[in-house]
């Protein structure tokens, strides 16, 4: 777009198979870049301008959907008070859909209780919902016992814990202990 006039803007995640390593030689006039999509509070690798940062310091306060909402408000400042008059595109790319998924403990904490009925129960009353609002007219697909999610390696299992599970099994099926991590993970991902 920059030949078009466009300023161009970015934030957040850029690890695009054979994008150009630098944000600027992909024709972004400002940067964020995170690299540790699995370290939200606490990243090691990030740039602005593709310049590098200091690693952020735990406990920090920092928070990666914060830090990259940050930056596209400054840029769309900015752009408003030094170039009005030049049309934009920004690219904002949160990592917040990044296995393991991290939030704030106060957002995940509104949403604790919502999910210990488990998914099997949630999936069917968000289903019927679905249909009773015509956006959806089939059945319910079954669960598929042999999808595992691609980061699933052994490495982040023995991470997890024996809460985690590989498969999409019935909620009755799981263990008082996985049910109680798989709600938890239910509530971070709503966070």
């Amino acid at each position: 777009l920059k030949p078009l006039g466009y300023r161009c803007y970015h934030s957040g995640k850029w690890h695009l198979f054979g994008a150009p390593r630098a944000v600027a030689d992909a024709g972004f006039d400002r940067s964020y870049k995170l690299d540790d999509q699995d370290r939200y509070f606490s990243p090691r690798t990030h740039f602005e301008d593709d310049r590098p940062l200091a690693p952020v310091k735990p406990d920090s306060g920092y928070y990666a959907t914060t830090a990259i909402a940050d930056h596209a408000v400054r840029c769309l400042k900015e752009h408003a008070r030094e170039h009005a008059g030049e049309p934009f595109f920004h690219y904002l790319a949160f990592t917040s859909p990044h296995f393991p998924l991290h939030a704030l403990q106060e957002d995940a904490a509104r949403y604790r209780d919502r999910y210990l009925e488990g998914w099997d129960a949630v999936r069917q009353r968000r289903w019927q919902r679905m249909r009773q609002m015509g956006i959806v007219n089939c059945a319910l697909s079954p669960l598929d016992p042999t999808l595992t999610p691609r980061y699933f390696k052994k490495e982040f299992l023995d991470n997890l814990g024996p809460g985690e599970i590989k498969h999409a099994v019935a909620w009755t099926d799981l263990t008082p202990e996985q049910k109680k991590f798989q709600a938890t993970k239910m509530a971070v991902h709503a966070a």
